[in-house]
């Protein structure tokens, strides 16, 4: 999790109180991140390829990709190229949790390997386009998707069946 100090501590409990009623990987990262204690919510449901929702007496809020949190996609450049995650009331930003990737050590030689026994390698993700470009690229995958929702992801293993393809993953 990048930047978290710039983050008001009640905005991330509110945050972390949604994220503790998924087993997503962002949830887990920014509810071990969360300073304070997370916030309770009397219900919580987790929309796939969106995120969670919550709400209380304040309204209704809502933590995951920015098109969901919402209603718009629409972030900067800078933010583009990051992981990021939207706490949202009411369809208005509170906060944006932004992400990176930590590549594990020994990745790019799983790839090497993998290429050179012949099996072809390929990424398919939720997360934006160019974080998942510059991911493939550091560990030498040459297909990746991004911005897939979970929907997408079955119709790309689906296709690669079509085509022959045995899919492990």
């Amino acid at each position: 999790l990048l930047a978290s100090r710039e983050i008001a501590p009640e905005s991330f409990g509110i945050a972390a109180g949604l994220a503790e009623h998924s087993r997503h990987p962002l949830s887990v990262a920014l509810l071990k991140a969360c300073p304070v204690q997370p916030r309770r919510f009397a219900s919580v449901r987790e929309i796939a390829g969106g995120g969670l929702e919550g709400t209380d007496g304040s309204g209704v809020w809502r933590l995951g990709n920015r098109a969901f949190a919402v209603g718009s996609a629409t972030s900067s450049m800078s933010a583009a190229e990051q992981t990021e995650v939207v706490l949202s009331l009411d369809r208005r930003v509170v906060a944006a949790f932004r992400f990176e990737d930590a590549v594990r050590p020994q990745a790019e030689q799983t790839i090497m390997r993998l290429n050179a026994a012949g099996i072809t390698t390929s990424v398919l993700s939720g997360d934006r386009k160019p974080v998942v470009e510059r991911l493939a690229v550091a560990v030498g995958i040459k297909g990746w998707q991004g911005e897939l929702n979970p929907a997408g992801k079955t119709r790309a293993i689906e296709e690669l069946g079509r085509q022959g393809s045995r899919v492990l993953m």
